[in-house]
Formats: C-alpha cells, sequence, structure tokens
C-alpha cells in the first residue's frame, strides 16, 4: 500500500458484506452471533479493563464460540496469547485484546476483518506473518509501510469501503486500484467515491476513473470538467467520460486548448456543437474563412490524411509539426502525406517517414527516391523532384546506412538519382547503397561515417545566412542592425583566424561594385593593398566575386573586424566586446556574393600577417571562398565522390607582355617571380608549356613558340621597353590564336595572361569591340587574366581610363591583379595558376561541398591506402570557383586510374527567394518567436519566460505561464489548488475523529496521542493510531509480577 495517510473518520456507515476466506487449521470464520465481526453488544466475559466501545469488542473473553474445529475460543487471561492467533488475521490474540484504536475500539481477535472491509485485519496493521503456526494459510501485507485502519471499513473517508479500493486485499496499492489511505488517489479533485459512485470497484458507464485523472483521454482533466465534483453533468460543465461533449466531432481538449476550463480568445466551446459538415475535425468556419480547405470534402487535397489529421490544432493555420492539407506532399519527398502517415494519426510513429522532412533518416537521399518513386504526386508544388531513375531497386527511408558498411546511402549513390551508375570519365562507378561489400579501403577512409568532418551552421535570421564553420570557431557574436539579425562573426583563438558575414542593401550596379565598397571599407580602416580578385558564380547560382589583399590596420584583430563591419553596414551592433590577442597588418581573403537587388552578403576572413602560414591561409579561404555560406533555408547533407586518377591536364599559358618605355620595373618584377611560377606549375598536375608574346604582336606577327625551360622564359618577360606604345594587349592575344593557333596543342587549356600599364589601344575600342573581345574569347574556351593599372589611374607609369581589360577579365571570370603594386606580380601569378588548376582538374566534385569538412584518401599505387593532407605544396586543396579538388606534391598520381574517394558535407539548396524570405516578416512581439517552418510567429514551449513553478503550464494562446485549476494534479487528499501561487494549500474541511487531530503538515487527520488517551501501561503507536501493550508492560512490573500481554497488566506470580 501507499504511504500511511491521515484518514477521516466516518461515524456510521452501512457496512458491506464480504466473504473472507482464513485457510488457517482450526481458526473460527466468523464470530458466534453471526454479525461481521463486530458483535453488537457485550461480550460476556470478564471485565478487562478495557474502554467500553458503542457494540464493538471490547477486549473481554469472546462471546460463546470457542473458535471452531475445536479451538479454545480467545481468551484475555490465557498467557500464551502472544503466540496465538485464533482468528488467523495476522495479529496476535494478546495485540487484539490489548491494542485499542480511535475511538476506543479494539479488533475482534475471532474475527479476522474485524471492521468488515474485506482485509484481514493483520494486513490492515502492517502484518507479513502469524506467530501462530496453525495459521501458515495467512497472506501478509505486501506494502508494510502503509498500514489502514483495522477498525475503520472506509480508512480515508472517501466513501469507498478499504476493502474495494484494494480490491485484492494486499494491503498495496496495485495498478487499476485506488489508495485507501487517499481520497482523491488521482488528484482530479474528484473524491474516489464519488468518481466510482456506486461503490463496486470498476468504472462502471457514467462513472470518472478515480485512478485516471483524465478518464475519457480528451486532456482535460475530470476536475476541470466537472467542476462542481459531484459527478454529476451540469450546466456550464464539459462531461469527463465524454471526449467531445457537444458531439461536433472536435475533442473538448482541441476545443479548450489550454485545458483551463474556460472559452478563451481563439478557443470554440466544447459545450456547444460546431459544424463540421465533412466530420474532418476542422469546423465549417475555419475551413471556408481561414485554411481554404474544402468543408464538404474531408481530405481536401486526397492524400490520405484528413484535413483535421493534417490541421492538428484545427486553426486554420500551418503550425510547426503540421502538413498542409492543401498539398498533397508537403516535404516534396515524393511521397504523399498520408503514404508517409500510414495509420493517418498525425505522428511519427515507428515505422513511418516524416510527412515534414523529405530525407528521413537524413541519409541525402529524399524518401520517396528511396523507397522507388518514379512519378511526382505533386508536381504544381514540387517540381524539384527527382524522380527514381531505377525503381527495381530501393534502399531503406528510417536507415541512413541501408546495407551497414558505414557509408550512408547518399553517399554512396552520389548524384541522387536512385540507380547504380557505371564509372563516367574521371567518375568511379557508383557504390551500391544495397551491398555492403562494395566499399574499398580508399572509400571506407574517406567516407565512413565515423571519419567525417563536423560543422557547426551560425546564422542570422533577417541577414538570410547560414554561415558554416568548424567547432574550432567557438568563439561568434552576432551582429544586428535596428535589432534584426544581419550577420555574424567568428573567432578560433588557436590558430586566431577571424571571419566575418554580414548581409546589406547592394552598394551599386553589380557584383564586382560590391567587390570595390568591401575593398574600400579596408582601404577606409587602415588601407588596403596587393588586391586580387576572381569573379565566379556562387554554388547556389548567384553572381559572386573572391579575392585576397593586404591589410594594413594595426588594429587587435577583433576591433579591426568591428571596424571593417562597421564600414561595410554601419549602425550594426552586437561588436566584439573583448581583443583577440594578435594584432595587423592581416592577410585577407574575402567575397562579395549578389543574391539579388536587394540584397548582397559580404565574408571576410583575415589573421596577422606576421607568421603566416599555410594552415591559416587555408582556415581563410575556407571561410570566404563561397563554400560555406548560405541561405537559411538550404540544409547540409554528406557526401562521397570517387574517382579514378589523372596523370596531368595540358594547359599552355600565353604571356602578353607590354613592352613599351614604362614597363621596365614591371617586366623585372615578372623576371623575378617566374623561378617561384615554374616551382608552382612543376608541383602540380599540370602539364604545361608557356609562350611569350607582346603587346604589338598585332603587328609583329612575332612568337619564339612555347616552352618549359625556366631560363628561356626568364629571358622572354624582360624584352626590354623598345616595343610600340600603340599597347594592344586583348587585340594581340585574338591574333596570336588566329594566326597562330596551330601552336596549341590540342585538347589543351589556352591561358592568357596580360601584364600591361596601358588601356587596351586596338582602333574602335568601345562597347560593341568588347563584346567581341568577350565573344571571341568565349567561344575559343581562352581563359583570360591580368595585371593592369587600378581603374581610373592617369599617371605617367599607369594609365587605367576606359577600363576596357578589367571589364573583358571580369566579364570572362579571370584572374585580376594590380600592376602598379609590384610586389602584387608574384602573388598573382600564383593566385591564376591556382585557378587554372582547379578549373581544369579532373576531380570535380558533384555537390557543392563545405570546403572546411573535405576528406581525401587514395590508392598509393602500391596496393595501399593514404589519407591527403589538406596543403597546397603537398596534399590537396579546394577551389571554390571550380568546385574542384587538386593534387600536389608527393600526392599527385604516380599512375592514372587509381581509386581516389573524396568525403565532404555539403549544401542542398532548399531556398527558393534569392531575398530570403524575411522570417516571420520581421521580428516577432516579445515573448513570440519566429517558426522559419512555418513563417508564423509563435509562442515557444516557455512562453519566453522561466517556469514560475513545476505546476506552472504554458498557455500558447496568450503565451504566458498560467495555472491549472487543479495545479496539474499535484494537490492530493485534502489539498486544494490556490491558483494565484499554483501551490497546493491545506484547507481543514474535516472533522477529525476521535484519537486523532487536524495536522494542516500533513494536510489531514492524524494520529494524536493525547487523544489516544492510553491508560495504564499502554503506550500509543502512531503508526496504527492504537494504545498497544509494550514489552514486559513497559517495564512495569514489580518483583514476583509478570505482565499479562492481553490485559496489559502486571499480575501477581505465586512463588511455589
Amino acid at each position: 500500500m501507499t504511504r500511511l495517510h491521515p484518514v477521516l473518520l466516518v461515524a456510521s456507515m452501512a457496512l458491506l458484506p464480504f466473504s473472507f476466506a482464513c485457510n488457517c487449521d482450526g481458526a473460527p470464520g466468523a464470530t458466534d452471533d453471526g454479525g461481521a465481526g463486530i458483535d453488537g453488544g457485550g461480550d460476556g466475559g470478564a471485565p478487562d479493563g478495557g474502554s467500553t466501545d458503542a457494540g464493538r469488542h471490547d477486549g473481554g473473553p469472546s462471546d460463546g464460540g470457542d473458535g471452531g474445529s475445536g479451538r479454545p475460543a480467545p481468551n484475555p487471561n490465557n498467557p500464551n496469547n502472544s503466540n496465538l492467533d485464533t482468528d488467523c488475521d495476522g495479529l496476535s490474540d494478546a495485540e487484539e485484546f490489548a491494542d485499542t484504536y480511535a475511538g476506543g475500539l479494539k479488533t475482534d481477535p475471532a474475527n479476522p476483518d474485524s471492521d468488515g472491509d474485506g482485509i484481514p485485519d493483520g494486513v490492515e496493521a502492517g502484518k507479513t506473518d502469524s506467530v501462530d503456526p496453525l495459521c501458515a494459510g495467512y497472506t501478509g501485507d505486501a506494502d508494510t509501510a502503509t498500514r489502514t485502519d483495522p477498525t475503520d471499513p472506509d480508512s480515508d473517508g472517501d466513501g469507498l469501503p478499504d476493502g474495494v479500493e484494494d480490491a485484492n486485499h494486499n494491503g498495496r496499492v496495485d495498478p487499476g486500484e485506488s489508495d485507501p489511505l487517499d481520497p482523491d488517489t488521482d488528484g482530479d479533485g474528484i473524491p474516489d467515491g464519488v468518481e466510482d459512485a456506486n461503490g463496486n470497484g470498476q468504472v462502471d458507464p457514467g462513472e470518472t476513473d478515480p485512478t485516471n485523472r483524465d478518464t475519457d483521454g480528451d486532456g482535460i482533466p475530470d476536475g476541470i470538467e466537472d467542476t462542481s465534483r459531484d459527478g454529476v453533468l451540469q450546466p456550464g460543465e464539459t462531461d469527463p467520460t465524454n471526449p467531445d461533449t457537444d458531439g461536433d466531432g472536435i475533442p473538448d481538449g482541441v476545443e479548450d486548448k489550454n485545458h483551463n476550463g474556460r472559452v478563451d480568445p481563439g478557443e470554440t466551446d466544447p459545450r456547444v456543437p460546431d459544424v463540421d459538415t465533412d466530420m474532418d475535425g476542422i469546423t465549417d468556419a475555419v475551413e471556408t474563412n481561414v485554411v481554404g480547405t474544402d468543408p464538404m470534402k474531408a481530405d481536401t487535397d486526397g492524400d490520405g490524411l484528413l484535413d483535421g489529421i493534417e490541421d492538428k490544432n484545427q486553426n486554420g493555420q500551418l503550425n510547426l509539426g503540421e502538413t498542409d492539407p492543401l498539398r498533397v506532399d508537403t516535404d516534396c519527398d515524393g511521397l504523399t502525406d498520408g503514404q508517409e502517415d500510414a495509420n493517418g494519426n498525425g505522428q511519427v510513429d515507428a515505422g513511418e517517414t516524416d510527412p515534414n522532412n523529405p530525407d528521413t533518416d537524413g541519409d541525402g537521399l529524399t524518401d520517396g527516391l528511396e523507397s522507388g518513386v518514379s512519378t511526382n504526386p505533386d508536381p504544381a508544388h514540387c517540381p524539384g523532384f527527382v524522380v527514381d531513375a531505377d525503381p527495381s531497386t530501393t534502399t531503406d527511408p528510417l536507415n541512413p546506412d541501408t546495407d551497414g558498411d558505414g557509408i550512408l546511402d547518399g553517399a554512396e549513390d552520389r548524384n541522387a538519382n536512385g540507380r547504380v551508375d557505371a564509372a563516367s570519365g574521371q567518375n568511379a562507378a557508383e557504390l551500391d547503397p544495397n551491398n555492403g561489400n562494395d566499399a574499398t579501403p580508399v572509400v571506407v577512409e574517406a567516407c565512413a561515417t565515423q571519419n567525417l568532418v563536423q560543422v557547426l551552421l551560425r546564422t542570422a535570421t533577417r541577414g538570410d545566412l547560414n554561415f558554416a564553420t568548424l567547432s574550432a570557431y567557438g568563439d561568434v557574436t552576432t551582429l544586428t542592425a535596428g535589432g534584426d539579425e544581419v550577420g555574424v562573426m567568428v573567432f578560433d583563438p588557436a590558430q586566431k583566424v577571424l571571419g566575418v558575414a554580414l548581409s546589406r542593401p547592394p552598394t551599386g550596379g553589380d557584383v564586382n561594385a560590391d567587390a570595390t565598397y568591401a575593398r574600400n571599407a579596408f582601404g577606409s580602416t587602415g588601407g588596403e593593398a596587393n588586391a586580387i580578385t576572381q569573379p565566379f558564380t556562387s554554388w547556389d547560382g548567384y553572381p559572386a566575386v573572391r579575392g585576397t589583399l593586404d591589410w594594413n590596420s594595426s588594429s587587435d584583430i577583433k576591433d579591426a573586424a568591428n571596424a571593417w563591419a562597421s564600414a561595410v553596414r554601419g549602425g550594426i551592433a552586437g561588436l566584439w566586446t573583448n581583443q583577440g590577442g594578435a594584432s595587423g597588418p592581416f592577410e585577407v581573403s574575402f567575397e562579395v556574393l549578389r543574391r539579388s537587388n536587394n540584397r548582397s552578403v559580404f565574408v571576410a576572413a583575415f589573421a596577422p600577417a606576421a607568421g603566416i602560414d599555410e594552415a591559416r591561409l587555408i582556415a581563410m579561404d575556407d571561410l570566404a571562398n563561397g563554400s560555406p555560406v548560405a541561405q537559411l533555408a538550404d540544409v547540409t547533407g554528406v557526401q562521397c565522390d570517387t574517382f579514378l586518377t589523372e596523370n596531368a591536364q595540358p594547359v599552355d599559358f600565353l604571356y602578353v607582355i607590354d613592352n613599351s618605355c614604362s614597363m621596365g620595373d614591371e617586366q623585372q618584377a615578372l623576371s623575378d617571380a617566374t623561378a617561384a611560377t615554374v616551382n608552382q606549375l612543376q608541383n602540380s598536375t599540370l602539364d604545361w608549356r608557356i609562350g611569350v608574346i607582346y603587346t604589338d604582336f598585332y603587328n609583329t606577327n612575332s612568337f619564339a613558340g612555347f616552352t618549359t625551360d625556366l631560363a628561356t622564359f626568364q629571358s622572354r618577360t624582360t624584352p626590354g621597353t623598345g616595343g610600340s606604345g600603340d599597347e594592344r594587349p586583348l587585340e594581340s592575344a585574338q591574333r596570336f590564336i588566329q594566326n597562330r593557333g596551330n601552336e596549341i596543342r590540342s585538347g589543351a587549356q589556352l591561358v592568357v595572361v596580360i601584364l600591361t600599364d596601358e588601356d587596351e589601344r586596338s582602333n574602335g575600342v568601345n562597347t560593341s569591340q568588347e563584346n567581341n573581345f568577350v565573344n571571341f574569347f568565349q567561344s575559343n574556351n581562352v581563359s583570360v587574366n591580368g595585371l593592369i593599372c587600378r581603374p581610373g589611374f592617369n599617371t605617367s607609369n599607369c594609365y587605367n581610363v576606359s577600363n576596357t581589360h578589367e571589364r573583358v577579365i571580369t566579364r570572362l571570370g579571370g584572374v585580376l591583379g594590380h600592376i602598379e603594386d609590384l610586389s602584387n606580380i608574384g602573388p598573382t601569378i600564383s593566385t591564376i595558376i591556382s585557378a587554372v588548376g582547379g578549373a581544369t582538374s579532373p576531380y570535380v566534385l558533384t555537390r557543392a561541398p563545405i570546403s572546411a569538412t573535405l576528406k581525401v584518401a587514395m590508392d598509393d599505387g602500391m596496393g595501399g591506402l593514404v589519407t591527403v593532407p589538406r596543403s597546397r605544396s603537398d596534399g590537396f586543396d579546394f577551389d571554390g570557383a571550380s568546385g574542384s579538388i587538386q593534387l600536389f606534391g608527393s600526392y599527385r598520381p604516380a599512375q592514372a586510374g587509381l581509386p581516389l574517394a573524396v568525403s565532404y558535407r555539403y549544401w542542398d539548396k532548399r531556398a527558393t527567394n534569392p531575398d530570403g524570405t524575411v522570417p516571420c516578416g520581421g521580428p516577432c512581439p516579445d515573448p513570440l518567436v519566429c517558426n522559419t517552418s512555418t513563417d508564423q510567429c509563435e509562442c515557444p514551449p516557455d512562453c519566453g519566460a522561466p517556469q514560475p513553478g513545476p505546476a506552472w503550464t504554458c498557455d500558447v494562446v496568450s503565451c504566458t505561464w498560467q495555472c491549472p485549476a487543479d495545479c496539474g494534479g499535484t494537490c492530493s487528499g485534502y489539498e486544494v489548488c490556490d491558483t494565484t501561487s499554483c501551490g497546493c494549500v491545506c484547507d481543514q474541511n474535516i472533522s477529525c475523529g476521535p484519537g486523532y487531530q487536524f495536522d494542516p503538515v500533513a494536510c489531514g487527520c492524524s494520529c494524536d496521542p493525547i487523544q489516544l488517551d492510553c491508560g495504564g501501561n499502554y503506550v500509543p503507536d502512531l503508526d496504527t493510531c492504537a494504545c498497544v501493550c509494550p514489552p514486559d508492560c513497559g517495564g512495569n512490573c514489580q518483583v514476583g509480577e509478570t505482565c499479562n500481554m492481553s490485559s496489559c497488566a502486571c499480575i501477581f506470580t505465586e512463588v511455589p
């Protein structure tokens, strides 16, 4: 049984007849007067000093019975009473004669169930065994920590006899039983006896369940529905035995959303039927006026789910976790909502895919593709769904690794088309996600799940920014403008590398204007030099520019970041407030992308120039190469690309060098960089040659051929300054291709590198001629790059007014550096080589990688495998413009056709609006938060504030913490709920019986030793609330006396 609980003594109660069998040899089954153990009259025995009991047995000898079966009747004077249990009820005869309960009542030693409640006296008193060996069949108390009153048939005064509540009479509260010591077992505020109105221990029609605080399962406690708590359905109440009181098809708990028993704003009345013609759970008014579903059709979109199941709260809005009743395939995964929620209950149960997640198991393949869907079920809403190219094979949409080989299904089916594709070009054959034995050691090393690199997503909601970084960037701050999140800054305190991603309106006509704005922001906060830029298209299809420069700020790295971010977008908050511990000048990598005419994204990464090394340069590139930036709606996945190695890629470089009178210093700087250029080329996988022409080639047609010899190349870079002052590098390159194109190797990529300090002087250079140049080079697949003067320069050493070269190079996606910074010539050439290596690499990745997560393994050509480190000199690197990796140094393939595997986390484009849908139309009013899945301001689960106390509940309608009328069922016994404090307080609404007093701490009647008024040698036992005889009469017997435990009296013993 449960804890001993204060009990309410009932003055009178009709005793229920119980059949009680005590399986003990010779034990009586009842008193000799035919009563239920309480004999209704005097006992005829000798006076025993006990108090009278208003008709109950008072401790004298039994009244004429002999105990049955030849056993003597109980005798209070029997000195062996401590070892006898005449009625086999678990209490010794001595205890039954001696122990006096509240009101002077005693149990009957000749009746195993003195109060007639069906529970043996000893079980009620907590006895586990009988002292009498003739009572071997006695079954003791199963929970001795609790006691009921063996002289009161209803210990807790709830109107149900103890034996009805403890139905199996074992002294323990078992499942399905109410507690005979708690008048309100389930804590719903309704006494057990009111709930079980006919007192039969069963839940009959019309009754509530005293062991279940929500009998009808509608979400509202019985005591909230039956506010009068009398078991009768009164006006203004809902029916606690009917989950839909008004029969309108909408459960009471759905209509009364916060379950407080009141009709609050936004709720319907559970007592008044709402018209729901199609019986889908949503009223006609909501279907017609709010959600737009058909009130005459229970499943408007025909996806197999009732509209009211899809709109779980039937409010006509698409809330978090709900499917769309107007769309067949809410998540556009190829499976209808009804196919995914197979049992139609609106929950994602075991064995079901999630209709709100297109990739339930997160393996990179949509649920429909894995299930073999070959027809788009919802083309109007899901035009981008990719059907299964081979429906005869399927994978498990609930298991990310169907074949258990440690490689995700989506990594094995790298193009996510549902078919195991054969080798094509440099792409090796795909792995079979249904074959656990086809992964080679190279693939396992790169692509096994346990080997994947983790990434964290930093977000700025108003800026529609996802910024992916490694965990090393643990120092983070969010940038805001006008209270809206517009950017984020991250810092790696170990490497001293800092990254910034910031959204703002565009600054000019195109992305090149944004790039200039970004560079000027560096220039205005310390000065910038040696800028190298290249336009490209971002992974998600937006025009972008990437670049590097030297930043001369001398500030601490965090102060410098604050300055640049503020220069890019004024009035921002959330700037760093502490120091980074590293000062400038800095090396910078940056990127700008133009998503629309309304939004551009500025990204920068920098580290101190002092002691800069390859690892930090790569870390900076990983932040600003375009790969870590996405929109909020975009999600990440895992990819495994497999390739067959290729020895080399043929590239012919054509330098077009200005040989006019002003180019002496520039030619020398170029010559000084030739050794580094050749070293870089020889360390790559490029099969390279270099040829040199001059800016007057259009006139001379002079070309000495291509070479791979350093000395020859070096000599040709310094032709002198006696050439024509009519510099025409673009026209010269065009003429070379037209006139000497046969000298270019078949299949080789031609790369033009222009070096000039003058603008293009070709006859008729204008917009038309500029377009002609662009079209010519594009049609011949020529990469055009250059070192030219900055736009607007007009000095004796650098002249660029029309800016023709920059526009042509930019339109063609070439690398651009500025020749007036002589120290920039070598780095620009190096950047051009890297870009060419990326553009010609055979290892173009299938998806848009987050480059910081790349992992590469390859066959070493000798039957082993190597993990390739990230290194631009001896390892691999990633080119963000081409989406490819390159191999360098000792990791260049020894032969063609060797297996190579690359794993990475990639972006899956889900965003459809380049401006990004401003979440929820802007900031949500406190305490509401924006649910980006539904684009609605919603109440958070914590109502935006700490829970005031354990019983308080968050009312999502008002978004305030409220106290349930029953304090959440936490009150018990005679406690009531104080809704102001939301705590249970004691309410003395009972009168305690004899021997008891009201205890406000226990909130009930507890045993009062004073009121027990134990006389003589008796002492109070608070567990049983009885006067009991202590051993040896408490030590009060004198010499020559012994204690009669039955009368608790010291009796003179005659000495023989």
